[in-house]
């Protein structure tokens, strides 16, 4: 499989919040859930573990752009990607899992407050973000 490396530094410790810009390619020839993830892992987080590893995140919309991005791991369950991390530099692996899922945009963010802040933090203000902060695709 074709991987995707990113590096990034992050001046605070924390817990990060991680979304995707992403569609779905309508296809006659594809059930509506067989085009929708990519692997992402991120080695040199802090935690849970289960993230450092390649795991599948799933969206996007029917033929529009959206901010969905859910994991969905084994023995662990489906939820939004909230990510552990020390100060300092660290990586991001994406990887294909099903034909016609696009990224465009990927946004980390840090969020205050517990676990449960960090699955509810809003990502309604990102298409308004600054283009500076993108990771771009």
């Amino acid at each position: 499989t074709d991987e995707i490396s990113y590096r990034f530094h992050l001046h605070q410790a924390g817990r990060y919040r991680f979304v995707w810009r992403n569609l779905r390619d309508l296809r006659p020839d594809y059930e509506s859930d067989k085009n929708n993830d990519s692997w992402v892992s991120f080695p040199t987080s802090e935690g849970p573990e289960h993230l450092q590893q390649p795991f599948k995140v799933f969206g996007g919309g029917h033929n529009t752009w959206n901010w969905n991005a859910n994991y969905d791991i084994h023995d662990v369950g489906k939820d939004k990607v909230c990510v552990e991390f020390a100060a300092g530099p660290h990586e991001m692996v994406l990887s294909a899992r099903s034909h016609h899922h696009a990224i465009d945009r990927v946004a980390i963010f840090w969020v205050a407050g517990e676990e449960a802040d960090c699955r509810n933090a809003g990502t309604n203000d990102l298409d308004a973000a600054s283009e500076s902060m993108w990771m771009k695709l």
